[in-house]
């Protein structure tokens, strides 16, 4: 990711603008999958009306590359000049102007969606529903009593590292929420 020098007014425009965005619904019909997706036009619909409201602009030139196309995604705060942009690859299986316009054409919605991290959805209500709260990691208490006493034993920072990245994720990710635990860890090393 490249950035202006300062990107206090366009992350401040960038965040209000993220805040509106709604999932884009899957309307194009793909023959060959016999499925559904979001095409450019509707990624745009969705992305455009909102930016200029908060005074941003977007940009997509297409850089050259070997099997493929390179899209830049670039974001522009009108009032500072402020800016910032991403690139992707989209390889072409093909060396045609067909192949390179498809390529181009994929390589536009999916960069566009990445940059303002955009979710799809059905057309069939599927935004409407709520999503299922994710399922919480099931651990023992006496999982995470035998974890913090590994890492009591740790005399370094290092050691410490080592120790906890050998932990289970969700050993890891229950500890790392515990804010008292973290905050007291931290404490022993920042001597």
């Amino acid at each position: 990711m490249k950035t202006s020098e300062s990107i206090v007014n366009i992350a401040k425009a960038f965040a209000a603008a993220q805040g509106e965005l709604k999932a884009v619904p899957k309307i194009a019909i793909n023959p060959y999958f016999s499925s559904k997706y979001a095409d450019l036009s509707t990624v745009i619909d969705i992305v455009q009306p909102v930016l200029l409201r908060h005074g941003l602009i977007w940009l997509q030139p297409p850089h050259k590359a070997e099997g493929g196309v390179v899209i830049e995604t670039v974001l522009i705060h009108a009032e500072s000049g402020e800016w910032f942009s991403g690139e992707c690859f989209i390889p072409a299986k093909k060396q045609d102007a067909q192949a390179y316009g498809s390529a181009l054409t994929y390589a536009r919605r999916y960069c566009l969606s990445a940059m303002f991290g955009l979710k799809t959805t059905d057309d069939d209500g599927q935004g409407a529903q709520e999503e299922p709260e994710p399922e919480k990691p099931k651990v023992t208490d006496g999982e995470i009593v035998a974890a913090k006493k590994k890492l009591a034993d740790c005399e370094t920072l290092e050691s410490f590292k080592a120790t906890f990245s050998n932990l289970d994720k969700p050993v890891r990710q229950l500890l790392v929420a515990d804010a008292a635990y973290m905050a007291e860890t931290k404490g022993r090393f920042d001597a």
